[in-house]
C-alpha cells in the first residue's frame, strides 16, 4: 500500500487560517486606536489630566512654600 503525503494540503490550510487570523487582529487593534474612546485618544485625555495636575501642584507647593517663607520672616522679625 502507498502512503498519501497529505502535509502540503495540511500545511496550506494553516497558513490561510494563520492569515485569517492575523487580518482579525489587525482589524480589531486598528479600530481600538482609531475609536472614538479608543487608546490614542485616551492616552491625549491622561496627558492633559496629567499637565493639569502638575500645574495644580506647582500652585499649591507654591503657595506652601510662600507661608513657610512668611512665617519664617515673621519668627525672624520678632
Amino acid at each position: 500500500m502507498e502512503k498519501i503525503n497529505t502535509s502540503k494540503g495540511i500545511t496550506l490550510i494553516i497558513l490561510v487560517i494563520t492569515i485569517i487570523i492575523m487580518i482579525i487582529l489587525a482589524g480589531a487593534t486598528i479600530s481600538m486606536f482609531i475609536d472614538k474612546n479608543g487608546m490614542y485618544e485616551t492616552a491625549e485625555d491622561t496627558m492633559k489630566d496629567w499637565d493639569a495636575r502638575g500645574k495644580r501642584e506647582e500652585e499649591v507647593l507654591e503657595a506652601y512654600l510662600d507661608s513657610a517663607i512668611e512665617a519664617t520672616n515673621k519668627t525672624n522679625s520678632n
